[in-house]
């Protein structure tokens, strides 16, 4: 079996996978086993979130789309092991929108990377990274133009 190819998170299904038989060959039942979730292995747990939002009661979009005058900017995302950038129309498949109906949360892994770049000339873009237990770990607003850039 070639493993060179295989992602971290592929492998440690494997390992996992692996430990189970070998405590089921040693007649070990696993009820009594602790193991560590799949989610935790791939780097895949919420363990932040991120809150953005765009000016005070403005759509998030707003801050990405540059309209006439100003240039389209995009979010860029690396979370669990994954890039992703996002322009204004498909910001939302980045989180859930708030019960504000304008700020957006987006779960975040343990290890993760975070660049925005604001395009509106009227509106501050704002990041705030809070813990699982609500504390704030980062935050940040822009201008126009501004980048806001995260990582843990």
């Amino acid at each position: 079996m070639n493993l060179r190819g295989m992602n971290k998170a592929a492998l440690s299904r494997i390992h996992l996978v692996g430990a189970c038989l070998f405590l089921l060959a040693c007649g070990k039942g696993l009820e009594n086993e602790r193991f560590i979730a799949l989610s935790d292995l791939s780097g895949q747990t919420e363990e932040f979130e991120a809150i953005l939002t765009c000016g005070v009661d403005s759509v998030i979009q707003s801050c990405f789309s540059g309209g006439v005058s100003n240039s389209n900017t995009r979010f860029e995302i690396k979370n669990a092991g994954r890039f992703t950038m996002y322009d204004a129309l498909s910001l939302h498949q980045l989180g859930k929108k708030g019960n504000d109906g304008y700020s957006l949360h987006i779960p975040l892994s343990k290890h993760y990377a975070i660049r925005a770049q604001n395009s509106s000339s009227d509106f501050l873009l704002n990041l705030k990274i809070i813990d699982a237990s609500g504390t704030v770990r980062f935050q940040k607003s822009v201008g126009r133009y501004g980048l806001i850039e995260a990582e843990n």
